[in-house]
């Protein structure tokens, strides 16, 4: 299992819906993707990662999920 996390870069985990990277735009396509397969969400778990991402940037990339991606799926539209 280790050595094939090693070998998926993050387009592949983007593809298959384990990741959801990109502009709020981008990522209400993935999560509706995943819905489409699997069907709507009861219930989320999110692990946010940033890494060396600096702490500023980290929380402008989770309020701009919070704003402008949650309220395509909570019914606040």
């Amino acid at each position: 299992m280790i050595a094939k996390l090693r070998d998926t870069s993050a387009a592949d985990q983007i593809a298959n819906g384990a990741a959801w990277i990109g502009s709020p735009h981008e990522i209400i396509g993935q999560i509706r993707r995943t819905e489409e397969e699997f069907g709507s969400y009861e219930h989320a778990s999110l692990q946010v990662n940033f890494n060396m991402v600096p702490l500023g940037s980290a929380l402008t990339s989770m309020r701009l999920f919070a704003e402008r991606v949650m309220p395509h799926f909570t019914g606040a539209r």
